[in-house]
């Protein structure tokens, strides 16, 4: 219960925009989400929380606009207007420091997809490991690893 409310509180703040990536001419989405990884992890650190953004389509390719509500296991998604979502996201999940659950930090630092998560389809990274589900438990697939 007081997990729960926690998460609402993070998820009704108001997400703060970050950053841009886009992909590089003929780079696959697999491809795009291994490179963009350690920043995203980099970011995460700083802002000491999840960082998220809904993958677009963009000329050829694909761009993320990632933003934060500063929280270690929540993130909101948004669409600016204008443009064409393909339908997947980017998240991290990183390991900030002691919580106060094993529970929470098993989530934090799990390479793991959280239950929230399915509702998203897409990737995920921790910085060790980059994964992707189709938004149904059992498609997890590893991207890419360090």
């Amino acid at each position: 219960m007081f997990l729960t409310a926690i998460l609402a509180l993070a998820m009704s703040a108001t997400p703060q925009p970050l950053y841009t990536e886009t992909s590089h001419a003929g780079e696959s989405l697999d491809a795009f989400a291994t490179r963009i990884a350690a920043r995203a992890v980099e970011e995460s650190l700083q802002v000491s929380g999840e960082i998220c953004g809904e993958i677009r389509s963009e000329g050829d390719g694909h761009a993320v606009s990632f933003y934060t509500v500063r929280h270690q296991t929540a993130c909101s998604y948004l669409r600016e207007p204008g443009h064409t979502y393909t339908g997947l996201t980017y998240h991290t999940h990183i390991f900030i420091g002691v919580t106060n659950t094993d529970t929470l930090r098993q989530k934090i630092y799990s390479p793991r997809f959280s239950e929230e998560d399915y509702s998203h389809p897409g990737y995920m990274t921790t910085g060790k490991v980059t994964l992707f589900q189709d938004g149904s438990r059992g498609s997890v697939r590893r991207v890419s690893s360090r």
